[in-house]
């Protein structure tokens, strides 16, 4: 499968945070997921083109503070720093954050859990939630994680929320229950089952990179759009608009690759 596949549907899960010491997403972020994704799948471009959008769709201009949440190995944060030079990343993973620490010097990162924010209430102009980093705990939980966006955005401020879209996902599933990547000397080979009755979705990575083979696994809920609409007002914060991909076009349930929301505190 190509980079551009997984954009459009399959989920190459996005960062981390968590309690329970075994939980999927305490490891599936460690090493070499960075390596990985910052060397070999997601080239600038498309940091470039997601952080283009992200500006664009909040509505963002200087001296606005941001929270990128959960920030991974810090993609966003480096096309936003300049001109958002108040910018924040969190993430739980150690990995990630050194790796980000390392690549942007000076960059302001706190490890932390979104369901728990360590900050305080109305602290940030917009809070960016990207690459599939919605669903990864239960419904409860996941409505604790907008829960805790609401409560750190400023009056008027904005959540951007950036996950697949559910049915055209599940029919590349369908077909294509098991998908690889081959870029030089990496073979990411991915398993992908559904279960209707929770809405989750399994992944079994297996990473076979430089002679090393690492496998790992993550669980995602997947949301429709009105389930995400439900969500924001239960987070008490206001559905504002909806996009189907990061070029910004019109969102459509059944074709669209990407279902990208902005909430509104």
């Amino acid at each position: 499968m190509s980079d551009g596949q997984s954009r459009a549907g399959l989920p190459s899960a996005g960062q981390a945070k968590a309690c329970t010491t075994n939980a999927w997403y305490h490891s599936y972020f460690s090493e070499p997921y960075g390596e990985i994704y910052a060397e070999y799948l997601l080239p600038p471009v498309v940091d470039q083109e997601e952080a283009r959008f992200a500006r664009e769709a909040l509505h963002l201009k200087p001296p606005a503070r941001l929270l990128d949440c959960p920030c991974g190995y810090g993609r966003h944060l480096d096309q936003l720093r300049r001109e958002f030079p108040d910018i924040v990343g969190l993430d739980l993973n150690r990995d990630c954050l050194r790796r980000a620490a390392e690549w942007i010097p000076g960059i302001s990162l706190v490890r932390g859990d979104i369901r728990a924010l360590p900050f305080p209430e109305a602290a940030f102009d917009a809070v960016l939630n990207l690459f599939n980093s919605f669903g990864y705990f239960d419904h409860e939980e996941n409505l604790r994680v907008l829960t805790e966006f609401a409560r750190v955005l400023k009056p008027g401020g904005r959540a951007l929320i950036d996950i697949a879209n559910p049915k055209p996902l599940l029919h590349i599933i369908a077909e294509h229950p098991r998908t690889q990547q081959q870029v030089h000397d990496l073979l990411l080979t991915e398993d992908w089952d559904f279960e209707p009755e929770t809405g989750v979705l399994h992944n079994r990575s297996r990473i076979e990179l430089a002679g090393q083979v690492t496998e790992r696994s993550y669980d995602l809920r997947l949301y429709a759009l009105e389930e995400m609409r439900d969500l924001l007002r239960e987070a008490r914060m206001t559905f504002e608009t909806v996009y189907g991909d990061f070029n910004g076009e019109a969102y459509d349930a059944e074709e669209s690759s990407r279902l990208i929301v902005v909430g509104r505190r």
